[in-house]
């Protein structure tokens, strides 16, 4: 039993890992988004607002991601327990 909490703790050190590169890979990527941050800039947008904007697309984009995985391993557990 104590395998098995030692292998789901790394489990789970591994999913944070992954969802904080995530994240960071999602931010660069928005930087890369000039046009659309110039736009909104002219528009009135502060940094603050767009500063906002990416960090909450990101962390939705990252709460749907996770949810579905989530589901998926959920739905899979029942049929990996009989194998």
């Amino acid at each position: 039993m104590q395998d098995i909490y030692l292998l789901a703790g790394i489990a789970i050190l591994i999913l944070v890992l992954v969802s904080i590169n995530y994240i960071n890979l999602s931010f660069a990527h928005a930087l890369k988004r000039t046009q659309q941050i110039g736009i909104r800039k002219v528009l009135g947008a502060s940094r603050k607002n767009l500063i906002l904007q990416m960090g909450l697309e990101s962390t939705i984009l990252f709460v749907g991601s996770f949810l579905i995985a989530f589901l998926c391993m959920c739905l899979s557990v029942q049929h990996l327990n009989t194998i």
